[in-house]
Order: C-alpha cells, then sequence, then structure tokens
C-alpha cells in the first residue's frame, strides 16, 4: 500500500493552481505554499478564520505604515513577513490554548480520556 504524504499532496495541489491562474488569468499568487497549508486546514474552520484574521490584520498595518515610510519592494516583503510573524505570535499567545472543542472522549493532545481537544495553531 502507498502511504501518501498529505502535505506534500497540498503543496503540490496549490502549485498547480497556482500555476493555473498564473497562465489563464494572468494573476500572480502571493505565495506558492499557502493554498497547500490553507488546503491542510480546512477541516479545522476556526484556525483558517485567524490565518485570514492575521493576514488581513498584517496588510492593513503594513498599508498604514506605507503612508508614513517609503515601503516597496524586498523592503515591504520583509516587513509583510515580520509584522505577520508577530500577528500570528500575538493571537497564538492570547487565544491559542484558551479555545477548546468537545472532543466526545477521544484522546486529545496524547492524553487519554481528555474530553476536549484543545484548537491548535500554526
Amino acid at each position: 500500500m502507498i502511504v501518501l504524504n498529505l502535505l506534500a499532496i497540498s503543496i503540490g495541489i496549490g502549485l498547480v493552481v497556482t500555476l493555473l491562474l498564473t497562465e489563464l488569468f494572468g494573476l500572480a499568487a502571493g505565495g506558492l505554499v499557502v493554498p497547500g497549508y490553507i488546503a491542510l486546514t480546512l477541516m479545522q474552520p476556526w484556525s483558517v478564520a485567524i490565518t485570514l484574521a492575521a493576514a488581513w490584520l498584517t496588510y492593513v498595518s503594513v498599508r498604514t505604515l506605507s503612508t508614513f515610510l517609503v515601503i516597496y519592494g524586498r523592503r515591504k516583503t520583509a516587513l509583510m513577513i515580520l509584522i505577520g510573524y508577530l500577528i500570528g505570535s500575538i493571537i497564538d499567545l492570547s487565544i491559542g490554548g484558551s479555545l477548546s472543542f468537545q472532543d466526545g472522549g477521544a484522546t486529545s493532545g496524547g492524553v487519554p480520556g481528555s474530553a476536549y481537544s484543545f484548537l491548535e495553531l500554526r
């Protein structure tokens, strides 16, 4: 039996979709791994919503800073990555372990018999 690596398949599908969008519509994706990452977390809608909220906050922050500073090219890319990382870390520290969902008595996080599954942010 062939064991499939879900991460590799998700990223591969994301690359194919990005290539198709670029060739058909001329749309260039900002990242090549993000579609695969979103595909992996589609079964966790809270995780997708928090990821999109962090992305929006990052966009608004850099857009606001660009009215005061000269930000373009590599500088803008580095600033987007840094602010995105900081916002993601703040969200993870503030609500990462506080959201829990009923698990139906299944094992959770390696703790047998735990009734709750905690939201894991990546």
